[in-house]
């Protein structure tokens, strides 16, 4: 492995574990996620930090990476990198998830693109749409819900999730949004 480019090994296993794993009935729940290594940390107290950081796609069922991309916080973002790998990826059929950093309309239009569905977190990073959902949700009555109770760590936890049907004329700049969960 001395001499060997980290980007050519790299892109060969990427390629291997799409074409080995990508079509495993077990995989369906596709996860892109970044994650930055806290020991490549430069100059931590200022605006220059400088780190690297692993974007991945994962199966949330099986655990296994099927993707992965190496950046510098400098040179690259990890939207740019998760658009990427869902434009390399040529698995259809799948549900893209990922936190709110990638509920950006380039990257959904990508998901669909390929042939995907999605499961995306909204938070405050996506002001105009967090509060359409939130006037959607206040107006109008859940078309189902879950509720969960848990008794674990000696405390008892509710957690209650709505499903909301967004109409047509509700889906401003996100044209393929079928159900909002609360």
């Amino acid at each position: 492995m001395m001499g060997i480019e980290w980007q050519s090994l790299l892109r060969v296993i990427n390629e291997c574990a799409l074409q080995e794993y990508g079509q495993r009935a077990d995989i369906n729940w596709l996860g892109i996620d970044g994650k930055s290594l806290r020991n490549t940390l430069e100059n931590p107290n200022n605006a220059h930090q400088k780190f690297t950081i692993f974007v991945s796609l994962f199966s949330q069922e099986s655990g296994l990476v099927l993707h992965l991309k190496r950046i510098e916080n400098k040179k690259g973002s990890a939207i740019e990198e998760g658009q990427a790998i869902i434009e390399d990826c040529s698995l259809p059929n799948k549900v893209f998830t990922g936190d709110a950093l990638h509920c950006q309309k380039k990257t959904i239009s990508l998901i669909i693109k390929s042939k995907n569905d999605y499961v995306i977190t909204v938070k405050g990073n996506q002001k105009n749409l967090d509060q359409r959902i939130q006037d959607l949700s206040s107006s109008s009555k859940p078309a189902n819900f879950f509720l969960e109770q848990d008794n674990s760590y000696g405390r008892k936890i509710s957690r209650k999730i709505e499903v909301f049907k967004v109409r047509k004329n509700e889906r401003q700049g996100f044209e393929n949004l079928r159900r909002i969960f609360k």
